[in-house]
Formats: C-alpha cells, sequence, structure tokens
C-alpha cells in the first residue's frame, strides 16, 4: 500500500478543543453525570461539512466558557446550519450567528424538551 506525502495529503484547521464525554454513568450511585466540556474560540472550515460544525453548535451550550465558532472560509450547507441553530433555540439555547461566519454561545445553557414536537421522515 503506497501513502501519500505528508505535502501531498488535504490539510485542514486544527481544533484547539478538548472534549470529554457528556454523561458518565455512576455504578455506585445508579446516576448519570455530566462531564465538563472545554471550549473557548474554535476556528473551523466550513468547506468540510455541515455536520462538523452542528456536532460543535449542540455541544458547545455544556461548555464552562463562552463559545465562539469562526468559520475561515465558505460556509457550504448554510441551510442545514440554520436548521440546527433554529432547533437548538426552540429547545431553549440561543446561538448568536453573526452573517454566518462567527456563531457564538453563551455558557451554561441547557436544552429544555418544548413538549411535543413531530418530526418528518426522510
Amino acid at each position: 500500500m503506497r501513502v501519500a506525502s505528508r505535502e501531498a495529503r488535504p490539510r485542514y484547521p486544527s481544533v484547539p478543543l478538548l472534549l470529554m464525554p457528556l454523561a458518565i454513568w455512576d455504578c455506585a450511585h445508579g446516576e448519570v453525570s455530566q462531564a465538563a466540556i472545554l471550549l473557548a474560540l474554535l476556528q473551523v472550515s466550513g468547506k468540510i461539512s455541515s455536520q462538523y460544525l452542528s456536532a460543535l453548535l449542540m455541544a458547545s451550550p455544556y461548555a464552562e466558557s463562552d463559545v465562539e465558532i469562526e468559520i475561515t472560509d465558505t460556509l457550504v450547507s448554510v441551510p442545514y446550519v440554520l436548521m440546527t441553530i433554529k432547533l437548538m433555540e426552540r429547545f431553549g439555547v440561543v446561538v448568536e450567528n453573526l452573517d454566518n461566519k462567527v456563531f457564538k454561545i453563551a455558557e451554561n445553557q441547557k436544552f429544555k424538551a418544548p413538549g411535543r414536537a413531530v418530526v418528518e421522515g426522510d
């Protein structure tokens, strides 16, 4: 098997981020507790996938500090990102969208069930 040289490999921006499990099962007490998620300023490519950005957006409310996600190039699939933000807001989390280039999420927000929700199939 031939491996491409380091120079020929695609380059993706590094993300300075530490994600720990969202939930930890405490066997001794039979409880689920949240673990810390540490985020701050993230710079990500918007060309790779909107799913990556959506995942970061959805994890951000659990951070111990405010989170700012900056898109370093063109954001593909803007409608899917906007759909994620709209759904997050329906579940009680506010995302500040600055022209689809910077997304700001305040610390310690909580997702809250909005009551009954209808989900369309694919």
